[in-house]
């Protein structure tokens, strides 16, 4: 009886564990979600490191701009690629201010703000609730979408 018991409960135990870790991630987003709707700074900057994020985001906030400049100049060749490089040289420190810029608490609220704005919503932060609407989910086992 006492191993039965005893593995009713390692099972319940393991059920429970495999449960809070799989959840983990929505509840990081809902603690997030709250945050924001509260326009409480500390618990948006306790939940996102916003230096990863950025040194993450900015290469790929390049690469974009460089491939738009690209092909605005006629697309991909040995000329416009070099006037692009040329042109990225000097849009880089722009492009790094603005990621910097966006990525923070502040630059968070003011996205949720753009966001009511365009969509004529007159509640502070009722555009949070359309971010209801975005579907979550694992891509594998190490990445959460």
């Amino acid at each position: 009886m006492k191993k039965r018991t005893s593995l009713a409960i390692s099972c319940f135990f393991l059920a429970g564990l495999g449960g809070y870790i799989y959840f983990t991630p929505l509840i990081s987003l809902y603690q997030l979600y709250q945050a924001t709707a509260q326009h409480n700074k500390k618990e948006i900057e306790a939940g996102v490191d916003f230096d990863s994020l950025r040194d993450n985001i900015k290469p790929q906030v390049r690469t974009k701009v460089s491939n738009g400049l690209e092909e605005s100049l006629g697309g991909k060749n040995f000329i416009s690629s070099g006037i692009a490089g040329l042109g990225m040289a000097f849009a880089s420190p722009v492009v790094d201010h603005k990621v910097d810029e966006a990525i923070s608490p502040e630059g968070l609220q003011k996205l949720l703000i753009d966001i009511q704005k365009q969509n004529g919503n007159k509640d502070n932060f009722a555009a949070v609730e359309q971010l209801k609407t975005i579907k979550f989910g694992y891509k594998n086992l190490d990445q959460f979408n």
